[in-house]
């Protein structure tokens, strides 16, 4: 089983304005880990914080999150789930992918992503469907 891993780095950072380039200070701290209970499927927790300020004034602050799972049925068929979070905007969002992978060149992918309405905010509610497929002819 993989060993969590930590970090963060502090220090002067670019603020990316066009109009306004400046330098401030940023903190950031991470940490990701992976569980896996059984060789079809493991659970990977990542987050991180992270803190801009300018001149003393704080430009923003916040932290991110996700959970990704992932599921083996067979050698070749497999899916994935992930949810995520942001907190510097309060959005968040879940995404699904059934792969069936039966050769190299050979594939079927099936997927979709929700983003709820940001809570207190008019945004609506944003989904997608994805559909791919991957068939490599031979001579």
């Amino acid at each position: 089983m993989p060993v969590p891993l930590a970090g963060g780095s502090t220090g002067s950072a670019p603020w990316y304005d066009p109009d306004a380039p400046a330098t401030g200070l940023r903190h950031e701290v991470w940490v990701h880990g992976t569980l896996q209970p059984h060789p079809l499927a493991s659970l990977t927790l990542t987050g991180g914080w992270e803190h801009f300020s300018l001149q003393g004034d704080t430009a923003y602050s916040g932290w991110v999150g996700r959970a990704r799972l992932d599921l083996s049925a067979t050698r070749t068929l497999s899916a994935r789930v992930l949810l995520d979070y942001n907190s510097l905007d309060g959005r968040r969002s879940a995404e699904a992918l059934v792969a069936w992978e039966r050769a190299p060149g050979r594939a079927v992918y099936l997927g979709g992503r929700v983003d709820p309405a940001t809570p207190g905010e008019s945004t609506p509610l944003a989904w997608q469907l994805q559909a791919k497929a991957s068939w490599t002819l031979r001579r």
